[in-house]
């Protein structure tokens, strides 16, 4: 269904937009909300104000779900994953809230910045999911608690 690429393999950050329309909130394999939603996500490459290194900022407008997801984030790095591509911020600082997802992404990837404490509702990854090489859904997930929301 999704298109595919050759696993962990960095790739060139560039600039992408996907109008969205409907969510879903998942956690602990349910899930827990859904719904119609008509909203941006937008990547944009720039220079992070923390690291000075070269990072993809994303930007969610208008944000209908702050309560669950911030409206802008920045990832570090992004990477092939069979069928997805995958931006990501990796602290290479390990904490005991440190999900499965987090510390394999650490250990087959590598740390992408010394330390990082995520803020509250700041997911550590944002996957893109494309079907003939157009952008279908773009996912985020959360470190503590953890946490999927979907947009398609």
């Amino acid at each position: 269904m999704y298109d595919t690429f050759p696993p962990f393999q960095e790739v060139k950050k560039e600039d992408f937009s996907f109008e969205t329309s409907k969510f879903e909130i998942w956690m602990k394999g349910k899930l827990i909300k859904s719904g119609k939603i008509k909203t941006l996500i937008k990547g944009t490459v720039s220079y992070s104000k923390e690291t000075t290194n070269e990072v993809i900022t994303i930007v969610i407008k208008p944000n209908e779900l702050e309560s669950e997801l911030v409206s802008q984030t920045e990832y570090d790095i992004m990477f092939t994953n069979n069928d997805r591509l995958i931006l990501a911020t990796i602290p290479s600082s390990q904490t005991p809230n440190d999900c499965v997802a987090m510390t394999m992404t650490r250990t087959i990837i590598g740390a992408t910045r010394g330390h990082k404490v995520f803020k509250d509702k700041e997911p550590f990854n944002c996957s893109i999911f494309f079907i003939k090489k157009k952008i279908s859904k773009v996912t985020f997930s959360f470190n503590y608690p953890e946490k999927l929301i979907e947009f398609y």
